[in-house]
């Protein structure tokens, strides 16, 4: 009895420990996100305070400036400014520097696409995988091949549905209302598999196609802005039509068994014209 009893409190305050230990690490991270923009704010407000403060020099010099993460001290005309990684952003590396580029007109550097002033900080994030999640860099390697195996299964599932639908059309017997409705639940799943490794394909970083996308001095890659996007908005589109007709279709064949068991609200000529008409195009 005892030792029963022994056991019972062993495992309390086990849970106890555990569930304790959870909620400080959950406090330390809110703590530490919360202190993070407390030291924005702080920086943000030393910066105002020197540019309400301090006296432009004399010449060309583009201005004193806050970009939301340091404070940019006057820098000549022509020249690129240079300052060590702040050290109070989470993730980034305290060895690499960041850079602004101020222009021969004395005005801060303006990205042709994000259409404002930009800093450089590529080099203070090459160290961010290192301080990402356990989970996150484990599986990062694996990425590839978890692609490739997802491809094979919507590639196996294409190939069996082709065949599926292919059988239901050639043989007359099986010419009936609810194998109608399983041929276009199989052509609902083949659109949506081939739509879906399509975009894969064509996807750059998944992002859109590759003419969506710049790639510029081993910056990360950016969505351009000067264009429409009109074959990306399209493929986007066909894709989610796809995906809402397959979950439509799977809706539909629930909705006929539930009819066939339990009332008789369609007949067989009439009831199939509404079911595609909601497979297909009711929503």
């Amino acid at each position: 009895m005892k030792k029963h009893l022994y056991r019972k409190w062993v495992v309390f305050i086990s849970l106890t420990a555990m569930v304790t230990s959870t909620a400080t690490e959950k406090n330390e991270t809110a703590t530490s996100v919360k202190e993070q923009q407390l030291i924005l704010r702080y920086h943000l407000r030393q910066c105002k305070a020197r540019i309400t403060n301090e006296t432009p020099p004399q010449g060309l010099y583009c201005p004193l400036v806050f970009d939301q993460l340091s404070c940019w001290n006057y820098t000549p005309a022509g020249v690129v400014a240079r300052m060590p990684c702040p050290t109070y952003v989470g993730g980034f590396s305290q060895t690499g520097f960041a850079s602004r580029q101020c222009e021969d007109d004395g005005t801060w550097f303006i990205h042709p696409t994000l259409n404002r002033t930009w800093t450089n900080y590529s080099e203070c994030t090459l160290g961010r995988s290192k301080s990402s999640p356990d989970h996150v860099r484990l599986i990062t390697p694996y990425m590839g091949k978890i692609k490739l195996m997802e491809n094979i299964g919507y590639g196996i599932s294409l190939g069996s549905l082709a065949i599926a639908v292919l059988v239901l059309l050639e043989f007359k017997r099986l010419h009936c209302a609810r194998n109608t409705l399983h041929i276009n639940l199989f052509i609902s799943f083949i659109l949506r598999a081939t739509m879906m490794i399509m975009k894969d394909e064509l996807f750059v970083n998944g992002l859109g196609l590759g003419m969506d996308i710049i790639f510029a001095n081993g910056n990360p890659p950016v969505f351009r802005s000067d264009i429409t996007h009109w074959q990306c908005k399209l493929l986007v589109s066909v894709w989610h039509y796809c995906l809402m007709c397959n979950y439509a279709w799977i809706f539909v064949e629930g909705l006929y068994l539930h009819n066939l068991i339990f009332m008789d609200v369609f007949t067989e000529k009439t009831g199939m014209l509404w079911y595609c008409i909601l497979g297909w195009g009711k929503h």
